[in-house]
C-alpha cells in the first residue's frame, strides 16, 4: 500500500510533458514560416518570369491552330499594360 504514494513523482513528470508541449507549437510554427518566405519568393519569380511565358505559349500552341491572330493580339495586350504603367 505504501508503494501507491509515489504517485505524485509521476505527477510531476506531466508537468515537464506541458512545457514540452509549448516549444512544439512553436516550432511548428517556425517551420511553416521559411517555406511561406520561400514560397512567396518563389511564387513571384516564378509569376514574374516562367508563368507568363509558359502561360502565354501554351495557351498559344493550342489557339495557334484555332486561331493564331487572336492569340497574337490578346498577348501584346497584357504586354502593353505591363509595360507601359499608366
Amino acid at each position: 500500500m505504501q508503494s501507491v504514494p509515489p504517485p505524485p513523482s509521476t505527477l510531476s513528470l506531466p508537468r515537464p510533458p506541458i512545457r514540452v508541449s509549448l516549444p512544439r507549437p512553436l516550432s511548428r510554427l517556425s517551420l511553416p514560416a521559411p517555406p511561406d518566405k520561400t514560397l512567396a519568393c518563389a511564387s513571384p519569380t516564378k509569376v514574374s518570369l516562367p508563368v507568363p511565358p509558359e502561360a502565354c505559349s501554351k495557351p498559344t500552341m493550342l489557339s495557334m491552330p484555332m486561331s493564331p491572330p487572336l492569340a497574337t493580339p490578346v498577348a501584346k495586350f497584357r504586354l502593353k499594360p505591363s509595360a507601359e504603367p499608366l
